[in-house]
């Protein structure tokens, strides 16, 4: 067919087609007009189009629409992987690497291990699925620099860090599975607020809390609990920082940590702090409440709970629940306070094998038990815990 020198492009051929059933694809070289969901080829001229041609392919169009039915499609635009392959039909291109292919039948599909690996974990956020480590992995906090906002930053470096150590647990908590591996949370020095342990999923991998030192980064509560936890959030472990309560007035839930039934931590090089006004001599305190949880103590830790110089009626260690406090290496205790260790309900203190010590100097009882509570020191003998007066224990064993 001949051609005058007035032509019209075919791309720039635009019919509507909304209220049809009909699908116009149409570019430089190719008009095609399809029906029934794009299943049969009804029109196609080749060459670019004359005024001629286009006002034939509107009347014929006219035509199909009329005859179209099921299916309305609109208008698909030929660009961007969509193309006519020889034989007239709609074709795709498809980008290897993306995750999408062509099945053994040619229908698309979606090959998870071609997609991308951040593709894949950003999609896997979005349906709130967790994604499973593959190696132990660092996330960094720095509270003078760092940004709550993981919409940006992804927490994996100090130049792309968090702000809070409770936003960076969450994260954490939320978006990976730890599997057996350790999930590192370093914090840069600073007085940050406090926590709550999140519930995280696992196998035997544990989230792990880093300062920079116990005389660089603090975490601080005034009342409450500095460290809580929820019920079965899993296993932690905190190292080289400091828990610091400023206490005051009588409530009693005032500690350093507050570990729920579920909840195991690990410390090491920590320093829990307790400091409570003068007037906070009344109720019940603990400088660390295991309330069902476990508290495994490593080395390096010290204990210190005071209240203006004052005996005040709390407990350094304190233990309910069927709570457990395994001592595993050598640790120093001091304060002014009404007893060392406190234990009830069916809770347990334990020392281990390695046969650590308890050094430091406690004004008030050694220990006191009740309720089915135990302690093993492995020989330790009654003066094991620090303290000027004696401990009592009531139907339970000490050993």
């Amino acid at each position: 067919m001949s051609q005058c020198c007035n032509t019209t492009p075919l791309d720039e051929v635009i019919v509507s087609l909304k209220e049809s059933g009909a699908i116009l694809i149409a570019n430089a070289d190719k008009l095609s007009v399809f029906v029934n969901g794009g299943e049969n080829q009804l029109v196609n001229l080749g060459g670019v189009m004359t005024p001629v041609l286009r006002n034939l392919a509107r009347q014929m169009l006219e035509v199909y629409i009329r005859l179209a039915s099921r299916v309305r499609l609109g208008v698909v635009r030929i660009g961007d992987g969509l193309d006519i392959d020889e034989a007239g039909l709609l074709s795709l291109a498809v980008q290897t690497g993306t995750g999408l292919v062509f099945d053994e039948n040619g229908a698309l599909a979606i090959d998870f291990s071609q997609m991308p690996t951040d593709k894949f974990e950003e999609m896997l956020k979005s349906i709130h699925v967790p994604i499973w480590l593959s190696k132990s992995t660092d996330w960094y906090v720095d509270m003078a620099n760092g940004v709550d906002d993981s919409q940006n930053r992804d927490g994996l470096s100090w130049g792309r860090a968090f702000k809070t150590a409770q936003y960076a647990l969450e994260y954490v908590a939320s978006n990976f599975n730890l599997g057996k591996y350790a999930a590192r949370i370093n914090l840069s020095g600073g007085i940050y607020g406090p926590i709550n342990l999140p519930k995280h999923s696992n196998t035997t991998g544990a989230i792990s809390i880093i300062g920079s030192g116990k005389g660089d980064t603090v975490l601080e509560r005034i009342g409450g609990s500095v460290v809580g936890s929820m019920p079965s959030a899993g296993s932690f472990s905190m190292s080289d920082l400091t828990l610091r309560m400023l206490a005051s007035g009588s409530q009693s839930q005032h500690t350093t940590m507050f570990l729920n039934p579920g909840v195991a931590l690990s410390v090491k090089n920590v320093s829990c702090q307790f400091y409570g006004s003068q007037d906070y001599v009344t109720g019940t305190k603990s400088l660390c409440r295991i309330a069902g949880g476990s508290l495994t103590i490593n080395g390096g830790c010290d204990f210190l709970a005071q209240a203006d110089g004052n005996q005040w009626a709390g407990s350094i260690l304190h233990m309910n629940d069927g709570g457990v406090i395994w001592l595993g290496s050598d640790t120093e205790m001091n304060g002014i306070t009404d007893v060392t260790l406190r234990g009830l309900s069916g809770s347990s203190f334990n020392r281990n094998a390695t046969m650590p010590i308890i050094s430091g100097t406690v004004t008030g009882k050694r220990y006191q038990l009740n309720e089915g509570a135990s302690a093993r020191t492995i020989g330790g003998g009654p003066q094991f815990f620090p303290g000027t007066i004696d401990g009592t224990a009531s139907t339970v064993q000490y050993s």
